[in-house]
């Protein structure tokens, strides 16, 4: 459920001996949590955020508006395609459920939306480290 550690679970789950699929699910549940509430806080904590000095308002409408200008055509072709895609990417501060909790946020995917596709690009990430960390357990028992 934590940012920058969400895809370390597999390796973690693998180190330990535990089953794939439940691990698996377990990630997923985590995500879905995370996501969840973060999807349905995001508003009224950003209203409160710029609520505080109107500058601060004005870096945040910038903000907003400089990466919606820079990253709308890529959604108008993609669509919800392009946020699974994100959260696929199991890199921290690129891919992953927060960032595209945040992106959702910033591009108005309606909530149940944006909480399915992520979930997805969450399992695919998530199924990426889990063969990637397979693979260097083999080889490291290989070696060893």
């Amino acid at each position: 459920m934590l940012p920058v550690l969400e895809h370390g679970t597999m390796p973690l789950a693998l180190a330990y001996h535990l089953p794939l699929v439940p691990a698996l699910v377990a990630s997923l549940v985590g995500n879905f949590i995370s996501v969840s509430l973060l999807l349905w806080l995001l508003t009224p904590l950003t209203n409160w955020v710029r609520s505080w000095h109107p500058s601060i308002s004005r870096f945040v409408e910038w903000l907003f508006t400089k990466t919606h200008r820079q990253h709308s055509a890529d959604f108008d072709r993609w669509g919800s395609l392009a946020l699974m895609l994100i959260v696929s990417i199991p890199l921290p501060f690129i891919g992953g459920t927060w960032t595209g909790t945040l992106v959702a946020h910033l591009f108005g995917i309606k909530y149940w939306r944006a909480v399915i596709f992520i979930l997805l690009g969450s399992a695919i990430a998530t199924t990426i480290v889990a063969l990637v960390s397979l693979g260097g357990l083999t080889a490291f028992r290989a070696i060893m």
